[in-house]
């Protein structure tokens, strides 16, 4: 079951690949960090996701529209990545989370090869994390 980009996360990836460069799709990543919705109220250990370096929380609501998920960080970086990953599973069936490719969508938006490796293991760490605390279907 492959469902189309919501047209946030296709504005994000056009967003990310118009960047020329990894300076600018960093400054990019950066804008995006600070644009992040605030979202303090989920800063409980319930949601707080262990074995990253930055502190990270999530949260995964089910709603009649599809999912949808809070995300926030300590890290203005982690957070824009935060978003980043989250923005193509809003308003997704449940069932869209569990084959939702990460490491295909952070090719798309042309951020794979720039991330070091301990980035890349927090970023599937937080992977892990969301199919996690999405309730069962």
């Amino acid at each position: 079951m492959q469902t189309s980009l919501n047209s946030a996360a296709y504005a994000l990836q056009q967003t990310l690949c118009a960047a020329r460069g990894w300076e600018q799709r960093y400054r990019e990543l950066l804008q995006i960090g600070k644009q992040a919705p605030n979202n303090e109220h989920i800063r409980t250990s319930e949601f707080q996701v262990q074995g990253c370096q930055a502190k990270v929380w999530l949260q995964v609501n089910v709603q009649e529209g599809g999912m949808q998920v809070l995300a926030d960080s300590d890290a203005r970086l982690v957070k824009a990545l935060l978003q980043v990953m989250i923005t193509p599973l809003q308003g997704q069936p449940l069932e869209y989370l569990a084959q939702f490719d990460f490491s295909a969508w952070l090719a798309q938006c042309q951020l794979a090869d720039h991330l070091s490796a301990s980035r890349v293991n927090g970023l599937h760490q937080m992977a892990l994390a969301l199919k996690a605390h999405a309730p069962l279907a």
